[in-house]
């Protein structure tokens, strides 16, 4: 079930969110959806069509498909930027891999929805984008291309120890995800909406796990339990489960979450 955001509570006018798709059905749905809770919708059904009605109008948030004949989310996201005010974007997407997502974030992407998607987890995604207030400015744009020219030249230094800082500190992470779900503390839903929420990560660690790919999560685990020990490295008897049973996430179409 759906519940009102604050949008519905408010006594001002309601934020317009421009829906981009050229899939009729999930249009359709999307668009129903984010009516339903009181936002004000209007839908476009590829790139062009969406960079018309961006000029004539501009929406308060864009949500919006990547892969569309003619300009596809690639273009409208390269419009943006050219634009000294642009409208935020949530990229509503069923490509996980992770060069796509990691793109989308330098292109100008506030969050990433990956389908199938859960109504609730698209509808807190927007409105947590404009309450945030999100609005990439000139100057913000030159801030970011200075960064990433800056991070070419950019070392990052630790000793030379199995899982260095990305996967020491990552897999404690993912595994305390897993022995969450697997103790029944959480859903798998409410563990990665309260990451996503509460700590602005784009998604939570279950959905990581599945673009990662279980198999090598586990991996990485055995490895860094193996030299070090620690517990907290230890693949919880869940994750081995899964891996044995063919579960490996995105890759197999089955992993904590199932893909079409």
């Amino acid at each position: 079930m759906i519940t009102s955001p604050p949008v519905a509570e408010s006594h001002s006018k309601p934020k317009r969110i421009l829906v981009v798709d050229d899939e009729e059905d999930v249009q359709v749905l999307v668009c129903r959806i984010l009516r339903d809770v009181g936002y004000e919708v209007d839908s476009a059904s590829d790139g062009g069509e969406a960079i018309e009605k961006i000029g004539h109008r501009k929406p308060d948030l864009l949500v919006l498909d990547l892969m569309m004949p003619g300009i596809d989310g690639w273009g409208v996201l390269e419009h943006l930027r050219k634009m000294p005010d642009a409208p935020p974007v949530v990229v509503v997407t069923a490509r996980a891999d992770y060069s796509s997502f990691a793109r989308g974030v330098r292109e100008g992407a506030s969050a990433y929805v990956f389908k199938p998607f859960r109504f609730h987890e698209l509808v807190a995604t927007c409105q947590k984008v404009l309450l945030s207030g999100v609005r990439r400015t000139v100057s913000e744009e030159r801030r970011k291309r200075e960064r990433r020219n800056l991070m070419v030249d950019v070392k990052v230094l630790s000793k030379d120890r199995a899982g260095f800082i990305v996967n020491w500190l990552l897999m404690p992470y993912l595994n305390s995800a897993v022995r969450m779900l697997e103790e029944g503390f959480a859903s798998r839903e409410d563990i990665d909406q309260a990451v996503v929420l509460g700590l602005a990560h784009p998604m939570g660690p279950l959905q990581l796990l599945d673009l990662i790919g279980l198999d090598t999560a586990l991996y990485i685990s055995e490895v860094l339990f193996d030299e070090f020990k620690d517990p907290l490295y230890a693949p919880p008897p869940l994750l081995k489960r899964m891996v044995t049973a063919g579960y490996l996430g995105r890759k197999s179409r089955h992993g904590f979450y199932t893909y079409d």
